[in-house]
């Protein structure tokens, strides 16, 4: 995957595709669908054969960085604040070209946590639930809970 990311890093793309779009929710025939949303945003499409798959990873993670710039201003407008990083956790975190083309597209400091966040977070959420008694969660309480896990 590593090798797939630096490759990915050097290659030009066609444009940027709504990942939000319905035939992208599916999991097969992916070199298919993003060609689909490349036709109908009249980007061209990405020859289907060996040696573009960076290409199309390229695509997939510039569309990332996108969206997540778009996520940023409808936040930003929500909270009437302006943000002043980002952090990625879990599996993205370690997706160096992800960070610097979010960083590139949101114009703001992307800070890259730990890859193993995401687990913990979710190994948090189950603790403090299960110490509940059924009453409702806190965030203090999964705070908590993941301060437990962090350092036993």
């Amino acid at each position: 995957m590593d090798d797939l990311i630096a490759q990915a890093a050097c290659v030009g793309f066609p444009g940027i595709i709504d990942l939000d779009s319905e035939p992208l929710l599916f999991d097969s025939g992916m070199p298919e669908r993003i060609n689909h949303e490349l036709w109908v945003r009249r980007l061209g499409s990405i020859p289907d054969v060996a040696g573009n798959e960076p290409v199309f990873v390229r695509v997939i993670l510039e569309s990332l960085a996108s969206r997540y710039a778009a996520a940023v201003v409808s936040l930003e407008r929500v909270l009437d604040c302006k943000l002043n990083r980002i952090l990625l956790l879990g599996g993205t975190s370690t997706n160096q070209l992800l960070v610097e083309l979010t960083a590139h597209r949101t114009g703001l400091p992307v800070v890259a946590g730990p890859a193993e966040s995401s687990t913990i977070g979710n190994l948090a959420i189950q603790l403090a639930a299960t110490e509940s008694d059924g009453t409702p969660l806190r965030a203090e309480s999964v705070r908590k809970c993941a301060q437990r896990l962090l350092h036993p």
